[in-house]
């Protein structure tokens, strides 16, 4: 049996209008704090470690050793003077931030006159000029002041010698086997500049005694065959002030007589 409909016959039907289904929205992880964190600091180990590979190979990157030295040596000829001696030269090595750290070859040499530096300056390495080498010159005369001592250079990571003068302060590394030489250089410095302030303290002696002295009186004692007019002219004054610094009535003096020339101050 056939159940009734439920809507009346002839009543046109409706049909069902459904709920629209939403269009799902992708949702993203969420990430954690430290996960974040872990990962930047991977990013900034590897970065750090690049840098610092980076910093090694310049730093341990020598370039021509032996050319740079020929040069500084050959070149060192041509900076002193014509009548200057070279007493003694070490090969040094310097490094510059403007060059990376990379090493200056050079030569640290004593003269009779003065302690120069004749560095070879560092080529580029990805694009090397092939023009001349540069030169880097250096004089400290021997009459400034000049400290010079052993000591640990560049971080402590070579030996050498560290230099301080008016301008500034100078570090050089020195390699074992031209620690001889070096030696010589510092034995060098070190005698020229004792003789050049002992020379100057006798010079300083020597003006205040004749200043001292040029504030004594100064008597003469009249020997045979001498006059009035020839003592004054020996003392650089006039027998009219002899005679008046003596009370002398007369232009006579005796022999053995005792005359004040100059009057102290």
């Amino acid at each position: 049996m056939t159940s009734p409909s439920p809507y009346p016959t002839g009543v046109p039907r409706t049909p069902t209008t459904l709920p629209a289904i939403p269009t799902p929205v992708a949702v993203r992880p969420v990430r954690h704090p430290a996960m974040v964190v872990l990962r930047l600091s991977a990013w900034g180990v590897a970065a750090v470690i690049a840098l610092a590979s980076v910093a090694i190979f310049l730093y341990m990157h020598r370039g021509d050793v032996e050319g740079a030295r020929r040069a500084a040596a050959e070149e060192l000829r041509l900076a002193v003077e014509p009548d200057e001696q070279i007493v003694f030269a070490a090969h040094v090595v310097q490094r510059h931030w403007w060059d990376y750290f990379r090493e200056t070859q050079g030569v640290l040499a004593a003269t009779d006159r003065r302690l120069l530096f004749l560095g070879v300056a560092p080529r580029e390495i990805v694009t090397p000029d092939p023009g001349p080498q540069l030169f880097e010159v250096k004089a400290f005369p021997y009459d400034h002041r000049i400290g010079i001592r052993r000591g640990r250079v560049f971080l402590g990571t070579s030996r050498g010698v560290v230099l301080r003068t008016e301008a500034g302060k100078e570090s050089f590394a020195v390699a074992s086997d031209d620690r001889p030489e070096m030696d010589g250089v510092l034995t060098t410095v070190r005698v020229i500049q004792t003789a050049l302030r002992a020379a100057a303290e006798r010079e300083r002696r020597a003006q205040t005694f004749a200043a001292w002295s040029g504030r004594r009186p100064v008597y003469h004692r009249v020997q045979r065959g001498e006059a009035l007019i020839s003592i004054a002219q020996q003392y650089g004054t006039t027998p009219e002030l002899i005679k008046a610094w003596n009370a002398l009535p007369r232009d006579i003096v005796k022999v053995g007589q005792r005359l004040l020339v100059k009057p102290g101050m």
